[in-house]
């Protein structure tokens, strides 16, 4: 039974959702993604994996161990501190792409 969404997951569709904010709801939004994550990877229990079968191949989408928490903290710190960075930016495809990006990161 899957108790939590893979990290990736979450950022991967919050991103969706970033050009339908606009002001200071849009800049809480890019600030409570990557917090939304990092509370989701604290709950994430060791050994938990996500598998999916596909044409007689078993594909490991997400697993986590103590390594794989390292990474995750590190990449959900430095995900929220970009952010932090680029919250004046007004392009949505930018901070759509940099969600993406850290979702593609994090689903390695």
């Amino acid at each position: 039974m899957i108790n939590a969404l893979p990290v990736a997951v979450i950022f991967i569709a919050g991103s969706i959702l970033i050009p339908f904010f606009k002001g200071k709801i849009k800049s809480f939004y890019l600030l409570a993604l990557p917090v939304l994550a990092f509370i989701n990877l604290i709950f994430l229990p060791q050994g938990q994996s996500w598998q999916m079968k596909f044409l007689d191949y078993t594909l490991i989408l997400s697993r986590v161990d103590k390594l794989s928490l390292v990474f995750g903290y590190i990449f959900i710190l430095i995900t929220f501190i970009g952010m932090i960075y680029s919250i004046h930016v007004k392009d949505n495809t930018q901070h759509v792409a940099a969600f993406c990006y850290a979702g593609g990161a994090l689903g390695v």
